[in-house]
């Protein structure tokens, strides 16, 4: 885990004025919905959110679920 952040830490210093945790945080969903065959409760229930959480940060970043089922 602590190699990873480093790996994120040193990304955000090449992709000088990008915020990190946006670019993480829809990593990371985008995951989730990949590992969940894009089943909003089970991605949300693995990110420890609500599904509405889920639904909003997907609404936030321009993550559709039909490209998340596709891709998985």
């Amino acid at each position: 885990m602590e190699e990873m952040l480093e790996q994120v830490l040193d990304l955000a210093s090449i992709t000088e004025g990008a915020e990190i945790i946006p670019l993480v945080e829809r990593a990371l969903i985008r995951k989730a919905l990949q590992k969940t065959g894009g089943n909003q409760v089970r991605a949300a229930r693995l990110l420890g959110i609500s599904r509405n959480t889920l639904r909003s940060r997907m609404k936030k970043y321009r993550i559709a679920k039909e490209v998340e089922i596709t891709r998985g």
